[in-house]
């Protein structure tokens, strides 16, 4: 059976959004402010992909500086289930049977998704 490989490529808006509905639906709550800045966090290559949303607040929380940006960052599966739940709320067919892992495509997010025989496996010899 041959492997199936799916790519989705998010634009950083995406990932703001997807992490942002994620959040609020599993009730944490995001600052309160404008996004400033975010991307892909820098990380050593054998780490799992996380992401960084930079909000300066809306007003000085107390003991906080005024304009001083507060940090959101989400990794590992909990990034994976606000793209998923993205998706899903696009309407973009997520298989629920599949391999699924994120990985940088240079300044985007992916979530690749393998159908079929795992990467990696031996492939069947012909019959005959």
């Amino acid at each position: 059976m041959p492997t199936e490989l799916r790519h989705l490529i998010f634009s950083v808006t995406e990932v703001v959004e997807a992490i942002t509905s994620h959040n609020r639906a599993r009730g944490v709550a995001m600052p309160s402010g404008t996004v400033v800045g975010a991307g892909l966090t820098e990380t050593p290559a054998d780490a799992p992909v996380s992401f960084s949303i930079l909000v300066r607040p809306d007003r000085a929380l107390p003991g906080a500086e005024k304009d001083k940006p507060q940090k959101v960052t989400l990794g590992g599966a909990d990034l994976m289930a606000a793209l998923i739940g993205h998706c899903r709320s696009c309407s973009i067919p997520v298989p629920m049977k599949g391999t699924k892992s994120l990985e940088r495509f240079g300044s985007q997010l992916g979530l690749v998704i393998t159908l079929g025989r795992p990467p990696g496996a031996a492939a069947e010899r012909p019959r005959g």
